[in-house]
């Protein structure tokens, strides 16, 4: 049994039909709690794994071994669609490379097929954010509570100029506020404290 180009692509369109029938029976029982996800969530991030028993003839029988195969996540939200063909895309490459190491492997059957939906919040500056409690329990972070986007200029001036009460005030810092330069930084920029 050699691998040629059109048991290569044999292959990967038995992988690709077995997965749409995967998840065409899995849409409809999925689809609702997707949607709630979805919804609730805003932006949710997916990834597909799937593992594939692959087989060879050897000297002394059919070799068989079981090859593991992840996608990169891709961020569903309003403003990106899930893209099956960038899926279609990965998989096809991950079994191309797989078979590239001239090992005469044949696909065999599929022995996994996993769809991974995680919540996905992008890190960003904002407003105030409740400190853990686990890490204000030991009373070593001052968390500014300000309602205005520059709570890192907060955050440097509580460290530089320590309060004695209320650290968690923005009224202790404003006076400080003009000592730094937060406007417009670049990567050459370097932050400058006034005398």
């Amino acid at each position: 049994m050699g691998t040629d180009t059109s048991s290569i692509c044999l292959t990967f369109y038995t992988i690709l039909d077995f997965i749409w029938n995967r998840i065409l029976s899995l849409t409809l029982s999925l689809m609702f709690p997707l949607l709630l996800l979805f919804i609730f969530f805003r932006s949710i991030r997916v990834l597909f794994r799937m593992s594939i028993e692959f087989t060879r003839d050897v000297e002394i029988g059919i070799q068989h071994v079981v090859a593991h195969f992840t996608s990169h996540p891709q961020l569903v939200s309003r403003a990106h669609e899930f893209d099956i063909e960038i899926l279609i895309q990965q998989l096809d490459l991950a079994v191309e490379e797989f078979n590239k190491r001239g090992s005469n492997f044949v696909f065999d059957h599929v022995t996994d097929c996993t769809l991974v939906i995680t919540q996905y919040r992008p890190l960003s500056g904002t407003s105030y954010i409740p400190t853990p409690s686990r890490i204000a329990n030991k009373h070593a972070v001052i968390n500014v509570q300000n309602r205005d986007d520059r709570c890192f200029q907060w955050a440097v001036l509580s460290c530089l100029y320590p309060a004695e009460n209320n650290p968690h005030r923005v009224s202790n810092y404003e006076q400080y506020q003009d000592t730094l330069n937060f406007n417009n930084p670049n990567s050459n920029s370097r932050i400058r404290i006034s005398a």
